[in-house]
């Protein structure tokens, strides 16, 4: 009945296998996260302020699932959106005038999908725009 080739019927469905892998990050859900940058655009982050930050929270009791640190900005994933709040006056009061902290969302993206650098659609997009500017 099938009037496909074997190899065609297995390119599909590899294909079909593929892409589902791929799309996967974009099921998982947003987590609040506060980001904070230097006040001038050009200067790099100092993994000294990512410690800084997480003393701060820690001693604030608040919890905290995970620090990104690249030489622009730290990005730092919170429990819910009351920690986040309560995180970015805090890191305002301590960090001074010197950096801008923001309220953000970070990607609930599994380790699977970093282990294969897939990102979500809405990330990719972004790189893409920032590319074009």
């Amino acid at each position: 009945m099938n009037q496909f080739s074997r190899w065609k019927n297995t390119l599909i469905l590899l294909t079909v296998v593929f892409a589902i892998f791929y799309a996967l990050p974009n099921f998982f859900g947003e987590a609040p996260a506060i980001q904070i940058m230097p006040i001038k655009s050009g200067e790099k982050m100092d993994p000294i302020i990512a410690s800084q930050s997480e003393k701060i929270l820690e001693e604030n009791n608040i919890p905290y699932n995970g620090v990104v640190l690249t030489e622009n900005y730290i990005k730092i994933k919170l429990t819910n959106n009351e920690d986040q709040l309560t995180s970015k006056g805090l890191l305002e009061d301590k960090l001074g005038p010197n950096f801008v902290v923001a309220l953000n969302l970070l990607h609930e993206v599994r380790n699977h999908s970093l282990d294969f650098h897939l990102q979500t659609i809405i990330t990719n997009l972004v790189q893409t725009v920032r590319v074009s500017e």
